[in-house]
């Protein structure tokens, strides 16, 4: 992604806790930018106790928020190297880089694999729809919150296409509705997303999610 010229600062960042797909606590944040911009991105609670999620949300409501608030809601890579210095959880960390990155995107009515991929996002991943729980080849495996920030996923993204292996997003324990999952797998090019199965509601909107990029994507060729 390429950083850009413009400057809207961060307003307030707060985070809540919300259900999963199992009826567990997991992790939702908020970033507001300008008068009106918010972004908002919820992340898998991985099997995570109720105690330790609202400790997450705590820290980033006091601690993150008062040190990102003012900060250029554009400038992805600052905002990135500011919370790889926090000793917190990374799906805690990832949950505000990726919330960042859904209110820069909101400033500029673009879409967030748009905002994040560029002109380049227009190559979709091959879905894989199983039935049951069941894990793909390799290749690396990419699931939301793996690493603190978007840059850092990023970095081991390219790194893995420059070694010539397949990338696949895959969905995690304790999913929740977002589509998160999908824009990135669309911004940074993945070969094949496996969302889960689609027998699951949770699972089903992000394969949902790209029938419709594909749609957009066939109406810019056309």
């Amino acid at each position: 992604m390429e950083r850009l010229n413009a400057v809207l600062p961060i307003r307030d960042i707060f985070s809540r806790v919300i259900l999963n797909c199992c009826g567990q606590s997991a992790l939702e944040t908020e970033v507001l930018a300008g008068e009106d911009v918010v972004g908002r991105v919820s992340v898998p609670g991985n099997g995570r106790e109720d105690p330790d999620v609202r400790a997450d949300a705590e820290y980033i409501n006091t601690v993150i928020a008062g040190e990102l608030t003012g900060e250029n809601i554009f400038d992805q890579e600052r905002i990135d190297g500011l919370l790889s210095r926090f000793e917190r959880r990374s799906e805690a960390l990832f949950c505000v880089s990726a919330a960042a990155a859904s209110a820069a995107a909101a400033a500029l009515k673009l879409p967030l694999y748009r905002y994040l991929g560029g002109v380049r996002a227009t190559r979709l991943p091959v879905p894989e729809i199983h039935l049951t729980e069941e894990e793909p080849d390799p290749a690396l495996h990419v699931r939301i919150g793996q690493t603190a920030t978007l840059g850092e996923l990023s970095g081991q993204i390219q790194k893995a296409k420059a070694d010539g292996i397949p990338v696949i997003f895959c969905c995690s324990e304790g999913e929740t509705a977002d589509t998160l999952l999908t824009d990135l797998a669309v911004a940074y090019g993945a070969d094949r997303i496996d969302a889960g199965p689609a027998r699951h509601m949770e699972h089903v909107e992000k394969y949902n999610r790209l029938l419709r990029i594909r749609e957009k994507l066939e109406k810019k060729l056309t």
